[in-house]
């Protein structure tokens, strides 16, 4: 969108849907009650906004 003549105009095409990419922590799955006794680590985990990432992450 843009906002042109104090109005928002659709301004081009969505970006498409990307796939889901899911992390399973090593300790999955547990209960509730399991991953409240402990402090939960994701020091493993690399987030990117990179669409085009073929490592996974």
């Amino acid at each position: 969108y843009v906002y042109h003549s104090s109005k928002w105009m659709v301004a081009g095409n969505a970006d498409s849907p990307v796939p889901p990419r899911v992390y399973i922590h090593p300790d999955s799955p547990a209960s509730g009650e399991t991953w409240m006794r402990q402090v939960i680590s994701f020091d493993k985990l690399k987030l990117t906004n990179n669409e085009l990432d073929d490592q996974g992450h």
